[in-house]
C-alpha cells in the first residue's frame, strides 16, 4: 500500500501536472514491501546477516557511527554494504548493538540503539539515493516516529505502526536525493532495523503509452463545451472522442489547472511506428488554429488537414495540442428600397438610417460593446453594413435599425424596427426598409382642361334654367 503526499500544500500547478500524468508527486509513502519495489526496482538491500556469528537470542554491543569499515567487534571491513553509516543518539557507550534472532521476534540478525529512549539514524551519501524502506520492529505497541530528510531539509516526519510480534514494513520515495532516515520509540518504545533496501531504482522499461494533452482557448473566453478527437494509423486510444472547455489560460508547454481539457492515452503500437491527429468538430462562427508540441515530431496547421499533428510517436512520449477558436465578425446589412408610380422627381431620397448593435466585440478578444451609428442612404447608395464579432454566451448580440423621415409624400415601413439576434451559426443578417411615395391635392390643369370645366359647369346651369319656367 503507498500514499502520495506533498508538501507543498498551496500548489495548484502541482496537483495539475501530477493529476496529468506529467510530473510525479513530492514524495511517496509505502507500508509493503511488494509495492515498494515494484515501483523502485533495483535497489540494493542491507540485512546484517555478514559480520561475527550471532545465535538466537544473541547481544553484540558497539558504539556507532557505523559504515561499510565495521566496528572491529561485531562487523569486520566489509561485511557492510556503503554509501550508509547507522548511529544513534544515544552517547552512553555502546550506544548500539545487533540482536540474533528472537529477542522482540524478529526473525534474523537487526541493529538498534542500546537504549529504548534513542533513536536509530540512517546517513545515506549516494546523491541517486531517492528510495529507503526497511523492516521496523518495536518492544511495544506504541509505534514510532521516522523523520526523512533531503538536502532541503525535513522532508515528512510520519507515524509508523510496529510491534513486538510481528515485523512492519516503512518505505518512502523522494522526487529528491533522500540523505537521512531517522527513527524512534514513541512513549519510550524501543525500535529494531532490519532488511534496509536503498539506492537508486533501476531504469524502468518504458511504458508502451503515449500521452497527448488537449487543452482549449477561445478567443472570447466562451465556456462552450467542443468535441476534440484522436484518429492514429495505429495503436489503440483509450478514449477518441472527448468534450472540453475553455481554459482561460494560456497552456505553453504543459496541462495544469485551470485548464480543463483532457489526456488522451494510446496504448498497443510499436515504438516510434504511430503517427496521431488531433482535431476538433468545427465551432459555428470560429475560425480554427492547433498548436502542437512536445516529445514528438509535429507539424502545425497543415493547410490540407488541420489539426495537430504527430509522427514517429515513441513510448512514454508526452504531447501537446492547443485549440485556439477566434471569433469571426458578421455583417448586418440594412438596404433601403423605394417603391413609386409617378417617379421620384421632387422628393428627397437621402434618410438618415440608426443603426444600433448590442453586447458585440469590436475585435474577436475585445470587451463587450454597444453602439449606434447614423447613415444616409439613397437609390444610388442604398445599402451599409455594420461589421460585428458577436457575442455567443449571455447577453446575445441583436441589432436594429431605424429610419427617419423627413420628406412628404414618403411613407416607411421600418422593416428594420425590430431586433434581429446573430444566430449561433454566425451568418450575415440582413433587413429592407421599404419607403413608398405617394401624392397629395388636386393636380394643376392645363387650358384645355380648363375649358372643358368651364362647359360642363354652363351646361348644368342651362338645364337647371330649363326646369324653373
Amino acid at each position: 500500500m503507498k500514499a502520495i503526499k506533498t508538501i507543498s500544500l498551496g500548489s495548484l500547478l502541482l496537483a495539475g501536472l501530477m493529476a496529468a500524468g506529467l510530473v510525479q508527486a513530492q514524495f511517496t509513502i509505502y507500508t509493503d514491501r511488494p509495492t515498494f519495489e515494484t515501483d523502485n526496482p533495483g535497489l540494493d538491500t542491507e540485512d546484517f546477516e555478514q559480520g561475527s556469528p550471532q545465535g538466537p537470542g544473541g547481544v553484540c554491543a558497539f558504539d556507532g557511527p557505523l559504515d561499510e569499515t565495521g566496528d572491529g567487534i561485531c562487523f569486520s571491513s566489509g561485511d557492510l554494504l556503503g554509501s550508509v553509516v547507522y548511529d544513534s543518539s544515544g552517547e552512553t557507550s555502546p550506544n548500539m548493538v545487533r540482536l540474533g534472532p528472537g529477542i522482540v521476534a524478529n526473525p534474523s540478525n537487526v541493529i538498534a540503539s542500546n537504549f529504548f529512549v534513542d533513536a536509530t539514524s540512517m546517513q545515506f551519501s549516494n546523491p541517486s539515493n531517492l528510495a529507503v524502506g526497511f523492516e521496523l520492529q518495536c518492544t511495544s505497541n506504541s509505534g514510532a516516529t521516522v523523520d526523512i530528510y533531503d538536502a532541503g531539509g525535513l522532508v515528512t516526519s510520519e507515524q509508523a505502526t510496529c510491534d513486538s510480534v510481528t515485523p512492519a514494513f516503512f518505505g518512502i520515495s523522494n522526487i529528491a536525493a533522500i540523505t537521512q532516515v531517522v527513527v524512534s520509540g514513541n512513549s519510550g518504545n524501543g525500535e529494531v532495523i532490519d532488511n534496509v533496501s536503498f539506492g537508486a531504482s533501476a531504469p524502468a522499461e518504458p511504458s508502451p503509452v503515449a500521452r497527448f494533452a488537449v487543452t482549449k482557448d477561445f478567443s472570447d473566453n466562451n465556456s462552450k463545451d467542443v468535441i476534440v478527437h484522436i484518429s492514429c494509423n495505429t495503436g489503440l486510444p483509450l478514449e477518441q472522442s472527448f468534450k472540453i472547455t475553455d481554459s482561460q489560460s494560456d497552456p505553453g508547454g504543459t496541462f495544469a489547472p485551470p485548464q480543463a481539457g483532457v489526456i488522451f492515452v494510446v496504448k498497443s503500437f510499436a515504438d516510434g511506428a504511430m503517427d496521431c491527429t488531433i482535431t476538433e468538430i468545427a465551432v459555428d462562427g470560429y475560425e480554427a488554429d492547433y498548436t502542437a508540441g512536445g516529445a514528438s515530431a509535429s507539424v502545425d496547421n497543415d493547410p490540407d488537414a488541420p489539426g495537430c499533428h504527430f509522427s514517429a510517436i515513441n513510448f512514454e512520449d508526452v504531447n501537446t495540442c492547443e485549440v485556439s477558436n477566434t471569433l469571426e465578425s458578421v455583417s448586418y446589412t440594412v438596404t433601403k428600397a423605394w417603391e413609386f408610380d409617378q417617379g421620384l422627381d421632387g422628393i428627397e431620397q437621402a434618410v438618415r438610417v440608426d443603426i444600433t448593435c448590442e453586447n458585440y466585440r469590436e475585435a474577436p478578444d475585445g470587451d463587450l460593446t454597444s453602439n449606434t451609428e447614423s447613415e444616409l442612404l439613397d437609390s444610388g447608395d442604398p445599402s451599409v453594413s455594420f461589421d460585428i464579432y458577436p457575442n455567443f454566451t449571455t447577453p446575445v448580440t441583436r441589432c436594429r435599425a431605424v429610419e427617419t423621415i423627413t420628406a412628404s409624400g414618403v411613407d416607411s415601413d421600418q422593416g428594420c424596427e425590430d431586433w434581429k439576434i446573430i444566430p449561433v451559426d454566425g451568418e450575415d443578417v440582413s433587413c429592407t426598409i421599404t419607403n413608398t411615395v405617394f401624392f397629395e391635392g388636386i393636380p394643376t390643369l392645363s387650358q384645355y382642361g380648363l375649358a372643358i370645366l368651364v362647359l360642363l359647369t354652363l351646361g348644368v346651369g342651362l338645364i337647371g334654367f330649363r326646369r324653373m319656367i
